[in-house]
């Protein structure tokens, strides 16, 4: 029979390297710890979405805790009937530093 405080360190190793991971995943994850109310306004002085414009726009933002951030929007589109929209929306963002 296998030692319960044995099985018992075993499972506690497993959950401390979940952890671990979890929060690499998060620190890698940055564009969804951004405030929108710090997208939304980049994505407003954006130049307008066109079909043949560039697909992709890169900015620069300043975090709340002094950071910055390079956010990239990606061009979509979405179409309703015979009318075609093109908008703007974050796609990824890369920590540039952090102070």
């Amino acid at each position: 029979m296998a030692d319960p405080a044995g099985l018992l360190r075993e499972n506690t190793l497993k959950k401390e390297q979940i952890s671990a991971l979890s929060k690499k995943l998060m620190a890698d994850d940055i564009l969804s710890n951004i405030p929108g109310e710090l997208l939304a306004p980049t994505r407003n002085g954006l130049p307008h979405a066109q079909p043949d414009g560039p697909d992709t726009q890169r900015i620069l933002i300043r975090l709340p805790d002094g950071a910055r951030a390079e956010v990239t929007f990606v061009k979509l589109k979405s179409k309703k009937g015979k009318m075609t929209r093109w908008f703007w929306t974050p796609d990824s963002a890369v920590l540039l530093e952090s102070e």
